[in-house]
C-alpha cells in the first residue's frame, strides 16, 4: 500500500466548521488553483475534474466520522485512491489538521512519486489554512 502524509496544518476555528466544509464537494473548488482545473463538477457529494496535464478525477466521500474524519474515495485512470482528512482541536478555535493518501499501486511506481505527493498534499494544506481563516 502506497501511503504519503503531509505536513500537520492549523486553522484558527472550531473542529466542526471545518468539518463542514470539507465535508460538502461544493467546497472543494475554492483549494484547487483554478489553472489546474477544467471542466468541473461539484454536487454535495461528489466532485469530478480534469486535470490539464493528467486527465479526469472523480471523488466521493467514502467515509465520514462528524467533526474529525472525511475520507474520500477517487479514481483516477482506472487507479482507486483514498484521501482522508483528520481533524482535531487541542483548545477551542485551534484545530489542526492532516492529509493522508493511500492507493494500491505498485512499489516501484510509488517511489517515482512519492516526493510529487507529498509536495501536492503539503500544497494543499497550505491553500485550506490560507482559505479557511
Amino acid at each position: 500500500m502506497f501511503q504519503v502524509e503531509s505536513r500537520i496544518g492549523k486553522i484558527a476555528a472550531g473542529q466542526e466548521d471545518i468539518y463542514e466544509i470539507i465535508s460538502d464537494f461544493t467546497n472543494i473548488p475554492k483549494f484547487i488553483p483554478p489553472e489546474k482545473l477544467e471542466g468541473i463538477k461539484t454536487e454535495k457529494e461528489m466532485l469530478t475534474f480534469n486535470l490539464p496535464e493528467t486527465g479526469e478525477m472523480t471523488l466521493s466521500i467514502d467515509k465520514r466520522e462528524p467533526s474529525s474524519l472525511v475520507k474520500y474515495k477517487g479514481n483516477f485512470r482506472d487507479q482507486l485512491f483514498y484521501l482522508y482528512i483528520q481533524l482535531k482541536s487541542p483548545s477551542q478555535g485551534d484545530t489542526r489538521f492532516k492529509l493522508t493518501l493511500r492507493a494500491e499501486i505498485p512499489s516501484v511506481i510509488g517511489w517515482s512519486i512519492k516526493g510529487k505527493m507529498q509536495t501536492m498534499l503539503d500544497d494543499l494544506v497550505g491553500r485550506i489554512e490560507k482559505i479557511c481563516l
